[in-house]
């Protein structure tokens, strides 16, 4: 399961990302070369692809460690960086790669679903979130006017320097994905009439980072309250209400996750 940590050396490491993520956009517009100036340790804007941007916040994945002098220590890591507006909540996603999350700025709340296990934790500037890969992660800004900023550092167990983002079934644009199955299908695999799981996804709030009400945000950080918890944030990710949205996720069997779109599978180039 997740561990808060401030191991000096995770630290170490975490800290030279920020720094260099921080020094990201000024070594760019000073000399528009990024990382392709020789210095393998700056990255400029052009080194990152972004998976989301929006007025809530946007989660970008630097380019692979490919330079000569850090290949074959670190190629197959990948960084990763999230800013979250104030009140802004991430709809629940796991990736396959293992994580270690730094939290760079502001303050917020992190919660896990692992292993038939949950757990949240209230995060600030400094802390370290080490994340089992296959966990499912969603989480929120508690501030009302600071950002939430995370480094993330990860480790793809699946293919060497490539991960992939992987949604609950109706976290991401779900309406493309049921249009190419029949209803005969579909039926079967929520084991709901189709009026039922329809009403629940046809009012999922839009995006991956979406804003919550402050009511909202205070209930997600009570670490008390795990399982009311989970229901908030089932109320934030689908729009639905609460016992629509149980009775067509405990109708299936087995737990049905969804691939990010392509423009997110990170290549192994």
């Amino acid at each position: 399961m997740g561990a808060m940590k401030r191991s000096p050396l995770v630290l170490v490491l975490l800290l030279f990302l920020c720094s260099s993520l921080a020094l990201a956009s000024y070594s760019y517009g000073e000399d528009g070369s990024g990382s392709g100036s020789g210095r393998p340790y700056h990255y400029g804007e052009e080194s990152f692809r972004h998976w989301t941007r929006s007025r809530q916040g946007r989660f970008r994945v630097l380019e692979r460690f490919t330079h000569e002098l850090l290949e074959d220590a670190v190629g197959n890591y990948r960084v990763a960086e999230l800013e979250a507006a104030p009140r802004a909540f991430l709809q629940p996603s796991h990736y396959d790669a293992d994580e270690v999350m730094f939290v760079k700025e502001g303050e917020g709340v992190v919660a896990l679903l692992y292993r038939g296990r949950r757990e949240s934790f209230c995060v600030r500037e400094g802390d370290v979130l080490v994340i089992p890969a296959g966990a499912v992660v969603y989480s929120a800004n508690t501030h009302a006017s600071r950002w939430f900023r995370v480094v993330m550092l990860l480790n793809p167990v699946s293919t060497t320097g490539r991960f992939e983002e992987f949604f609950p079934i109706g976290g991401e644009s779900p309406e493309s994905f049921f249009s190419v199955f029949s209803d005969d299908v579909l039926q079967a695999a929520f084991n709901t009439r189709r009026e039922e799981w329809e009403q629940v996804f046809e009012k999922q709030s839009k995006g991956e980072i979406t804003t919550a009400s402050e009511e909202q945000i205070r209930e997600l950080s009570s670490n008390s309250v795990l399982r009311q918890m989970d229901e908030l944030a089932k109320a934030l990710a689908f729009g639905a209400e609460r016992e629509k949205v149980d009775r067509v996720i405990g109708a299936q069997t087995d737990a049905v996750f969804l691939r990010g779109p392509s423009s997110r599978r990170i290549s192994s180039e």
